[in-house]
């Protein structure tokens, strides 16, 4: 099976959310004003 099988969905959800939510929070402040 899959290795992403053996996580719930939902972790699996919330962990891709809090990665791009770093991601996005990471660029929008090394972007400039």
């Amino acid at each position: 099976p899959p290795p992403h099988s053996r996580f719930h969905p939902k972790f699996h959800l919330q962990d891709v959310a809090l990665i791009l939510g770093g991601a996005i929070v990471s660029i929008d402040i090394a972007s400039p004003p």
